[in-house]
Order: C-alpha cells, then sequence, then structure tokens
C-alpha cells in the first residue's frame, strides 16, 4: 500500500498492516510502540484492535 492509496480511502482508521506497509515496517512493531505510549500519531485500542486515525497518520507521514 502506499500513500497515495491511504488518501484515496474513505475510511477513518487504518490497521497497523496498512500503516506498516507505508512505513516499511511489521505491523507488530507499531503494536508494541502503541503500548508503550511511543507512537508519533494518534491510535487507540478497540478491545485488542489498534486502530490508527487515517487523517493524522497521513499528515505525520507528509510531514517526516
Amino acid at each position: 500500500m502506499t500513500i497515495k492509496e491511504l488518501e484515496a480511502m474513505d475510511k477513518t482508521t487504518i490497521t497497523p498492516r496498512e500503516a506498516a506497509s507505508v512505513l516499511g515496517c511489521m505491523p507488530y512493531y507499531i503494536n508494541v510502540k502503541a503500548r508503550a505510549g511511543t507512537l508519533e500519531f494518534p491510535a487507540f485500542f478497540s478491545g485488542n484492535r489498534l486502530k490508527i486515525l487515517r487523517e493524522p497518520f497521513i499528515k505525520w507521514v507528509r510531514g517526516r
């Protein structure tokens, strides 16, 4: 998945797998950082599932 594909989506949240494909890392890494409270972009847990807010994530990626 690319950042352009994320921008074309209409979903409010994305999965760690989708974010990891853009960042070039493993989804597990994103989950570990979220549990430690050290993610640089907004995300929240819904039960045991991590959900990442799509728009702020895109802005964060663009600003890196």
